[in-house]
């Protein structure tokens, strides 16, 4: 047993899962070889937002296998273009020194969204998207739904029970990850509870509690996880409700969690919609991903095009973009380009042309 375990440790620290997806950049004639490497979520969210994003869901090949790890290090350090364009990967920590050096671009697996609750009301709207205002002018009126804060256990079990289980698991299916009632007992103990009513019966929920200067919007969930109430616009209720009590009790900020750092990610996208801002998470502020590009700087203006995101760099994050198309976001002149991502609050602008990476003066 002893020997079986410890062989099973030595190869989880020099083999590792690889995917390597192949195919032609949407709208290009450009091949382009990206290797994944790592059983995390990051890297199965980056292999899912490349597919659709990159090769526009039409990939050629898809293929899955093991390797040393010491031979794909290899293969990054020294750039050898003919094992792939793009790595990412998530590795043993054993390996992160050499990686923090030798990488292209270190990127943080998840980002934090922080909304500004300053101000009126008014104020805390300006900041929204042009859609989302629109989506909550008259909201109670038009969809008739109002909310309360309880603390009172009987709704945290229902909120458990009837909300937050079947919400997560028929959202996420396999990969759903579902908080032990103890664990989110515990959190509701020192917070509370934001129900949505609908002709005065909760329809959904949203447990949150205070967190220095900031009001954590810490799980949803809808009831019994029926899309009819999602349509109902009970998850944009959540939000709404939540931004108003924060206003009204004076807190600072909204604090709505985490998502990958992948621009056109939906829920970053969402979230950005409300007003948020990213900053690194501090309870995960050294949970990094190692890009390493080898790609010739058409290719990589290409794929930062169609797939922005958020990398390490300065002192804090920085918005990676590629200069590829008439019109994308990364052909922009430079003022307009910083006006464009000043809401998210990072750091700096990496523009990635066909000929090199510049930093944005910002």
């Amino acid at each position: 047993m002893y020997f079986a375990r410890a062989g099973r440790a030595l190869r989880l620290r020099l083999f590792t899962d690889v995917t390597i997806v192949e195919g032609t950049i949407a709208d290009t004639t450009l091949p382009l070889k990206c290797l994944f490497a790592g059983d995390h979520l990051f890297i199965r969210q980056m292999i899912d937002q490349t597919i659709r994003d990159v090769f526009d869901d039409r990939p050629t090949s898809v293929t899955r296998s093991r390797m040393s790890i010491p031979r794909l290090l290899g293969a990054a350090i020294l750039r050898r273009s003919r094992d792939f364009d793009l790595c990412a990967a998530v590795l043993p920590p054993m390996y992160r020194v050499i990686m923090d050096r030798t990488c292209t671009h270190r990127v943080p697996r998840v980002v934090r969204h922080m909304i500004d609750t300053c101000g009126t009301w008014e104020q805390v709207r300006a900041r929204f998207s042009k859609r989302v205002r629109g989506a909550t002018n008259a909201f109670d009126v038009k969809h008739a739904l109002a909310w309360r804060v309880s603390h009172e256990v009987a709704d945290f079990d229902l909120f458990y029970e009837r909300m937050f289980v079947p919400y997560i698991a028929r959202r996420h299916g396999d990969h759903a990850y579902i908080d032990t009632r103890a664990a989110l007992r515990a959190r509701f103990d020192r917070g509370m509870l934001l129900l949505v009513l609908r002709n005065g019966q909760p329809i959904a929920g949203g447990l949150s509690y205070r967190e220095d200067d900031a009001l954590v919007m810490y799980r949803i969930g809808v009831l019994d996880g029926n899309h009819e109430y999602v349509r109902a616009h009970a998850q944009t209720a959540l939000y709404l409700f939540h931004l108003q009590h924060a206003v009204e009790h004076g807190i600072a900020r909204l604090n709505v969690t985490r998502t990958p750092p992948f621009l056109n990610d939906g829920l970053f996208r969402h979230k950005c919609g409300w007003g948020s801002r990213v900053e690194l998470d501090p309870f995960h502020r050294d949970e990094v991903a190692h890009l390493y590009v080898t790609a010739e700087g058409a290719k990589a203006a290409h794929f930062f095009d169609r797939m922005p995101l958020l990398v390490h760099g300065g002192a804090g994050l920085r918005l990676l973009v590629g200069a590829a198309r008439h019109g994308g976001a990364g052909s922009c002149p430079n003022a307009t380009l910083q006006d464009r991502f000043r809401h998210l609050g990072v750091s700096g602008v990496l523009r990635q042309s066909s000929r090199a990476l510049r930093l944005v003066p910002y």
